[in-house]
């Protein structure tokens, strides 16, 4: 099971966090302009990581294949979409230690969180993002709040 610290890595939503790894697919919309206040925007996210054989710390008991990962990781994704409990579906599929509290990743200024998870600022509450790949495997991002 991958640790809470590893998760801070693998988010790099820590300012200054070193060896974070932003190979992947991944694509957002534009972030959203800041408030008219200059306030910092926050927002609390969720998250799902899918790993596969041979993906960057991929726990030793996981053996699925990248295809297998994606394809189901794309499910997922749209079963949470669909209306399926995303910390139910956390909790029964993710492969991050974040699965013991539903995927509960915490809540994030926007100018400490690097791509791909930077999507999270694009979304509304309860929105689930695109599928996201990094050398950890494929993750889901749901904003909370």
């Amino acid at each position: 099971m991958i640790t809470r610290g590893f998760l801070a890595v693998c988010f790099a939503f820590v300012v200054g966090c070193q060896g974070q790894a932003d190979s992947g697919a991944a694509t957002s919309a534009p972030a959203p302009a800041p408030s008219a206040l200059g306030s910092v925007e926050q927002a609390t996210g969720a998250h799902i990581l899918i790993a596969y054989k041979g993906a960057l710390r991929a726990p030793e008991n996981v053996t699925r294949t990248r295809e297998d990962a994606q394809k189901l990781a794309s499910e997922l994704v749209a079963r949470a979409r669909a209306g399926e409990s995303f910390e139910e579906l956390a909790r029964k599929y993710s492969d991050d230690a974040s699965s013991a509290r539903g995927g509960e990743a915490g809540t994030f200024d926007k100018k400490d969180v690097r791509k791909p998870f930077d999507v999270l600022f694009t979304l509304s509450p309860g929105q689930v993002g695109d599928v996201a790949e990094t050398d950890y495997g494929f993750h889901l991002i749901e904003r909370v709040r």
